[in-house]
């Protein structure tokens, strides 16, 4: 069992992350895509709508997908959600799992090092980092932990030259670095765009569009 892993605070949940989600679950060959949402995430503000809301839009959002679930895990575990913590729940639920893909953003990658025991993470899980729009895979160069990862390479990402690299990390991890093509959207553009009363149809899934609607969210 190949599980991917892709958290995040989903206020809310929209089409960017779901096709990044499918990307890499086809180019990496994963059984199943996990999406976790964040009950308290450690490096941004608290967001305005409950994490009960979030896990329901996430829940409506991969519905219609066999491969997608929605976890509960980060928001039913108490204090700030640390990733390394996340991964450890999930290795103790889902014991079944041979291996763990950590999908993120290469925007979130390239401050891993502020993460919460961070090389402690790297020792369980792969890494999947894909491009997020204003994000380059090159603004990753010069990162210590990237440096058998010739800078060369990441530009030929960038430029659809080169599909994928991989790079070797003490305790035998491997990053996969994808060249995923970013979708142009945000949750952040999405929430104003409901505050300025515009339209949000086709950012999102159609379930979640009527929640946000019936809930009066974000307005």
């Amino acid at each position: 069992m190949r599980l991917g892993l892709l958290g995040g605070t989903f206020n809310p949940i929209h089409y960017g992350h779901l096709r990044a989600a499918e990307e890499v679950r086809e180019r990496r060959a994963l059984d199943r895509v996990l999406f976790v949402p964040a009950a308290l995430p450690p490096h941004r503000d608290e967001p305005e709508i409950a994490p009960r809301h979030r896990l329901e839009m996430t829940r409506l959002a991969v519905d219609t997908n066999p491969f997608f679930e929605a976890s509960s895990t980060e928001i039913a575990m108490p204090g700030p959600s640390y990733s390394v913590r996340t991964v450890r729940a999930l290795l103790e639920e889902r014991q079944g799992a041979d291996e763990f893909f950590f999908i993120t953003g290469t925007d979130a990658f390239r401050e891993i090092t502020v993460w919460h025991q961070w090389e402690v993470l790297l020792t369980l899980c792969h890494f999947v980092v894909v491009t997020r729009p204003g994000a380059p895979f090159a603004a990753l160069a010069g990162l210590p932990l990237l440096q058998r990862v010739p800078p060369e390479t990441l530009g030929a990402l960038d430029k659809g030259e080169q599909h994928s690299a991989r790079c070797p990390l003490d305790g035998g991890r491997v990053l996969f670095l994808e060249a995923i093509p970013p979708f142009p959207l945000s949750s952040t553009a999405i929430r104003e765009r409901i505050r300025a009363g515009l339209s949000i149809k086709y950012y999102l899934p159609e379930p979640v569009e009527s929640y946000i609607i019936a809930q009066g969210l974000y307005r």
